[in-house]
């Protein structure tokens, strides 16, 4: 699917962004559940629970950043603060959900 079939299709869009964000949330979740669980401190937001973790070193500090970026995108999809650009829901689709899995794969590690 190319970035203008998707933005061509607002239902479909609308699945797309919805599930990105529930993924991304879900990770913002279990980052700031393991901050508070290993007493790390509390985040002042969704990156700094990443920070965290990354500080502690129970993840990368590179994945860290890109989660952080990826909670970025979480608030723009939510919030609506501007309109969120097809392409790049693409580009994340493809290239980046890896960080996803290997966020989860690094709190059961």
């Amino acid at each position: 699917m190319t970035s203008q079939e998707l933005a061509a299709d607002e239902d479909r869009l609308n699945v797309v962004l919805m599930d990105l964000q529930q993924a991304i949330q879900g990770c913002i979740d279990l980052a700031v559940h393991a901050c508070a669980d290993e007493a790390l401190g509390a985040p002042a937001g969704p990156g700094d629970a990443f920070a965290l973790l990354a500080r502690a070193g129970r993840i990368d500090a590179g994945l860290a950043e890109r989660l952080t970026g990826a909670a970025g995108l979480r608030n723009l999809i939510v919030h609506r603060y501007a309109s969120v650009e097809t392409d790049k829901v693409l580009a994340v689709i493809r290239d980046d959900l890896g960080d996803l899995e290997a966020f989860v794969a690094a709190l059961r590690g």
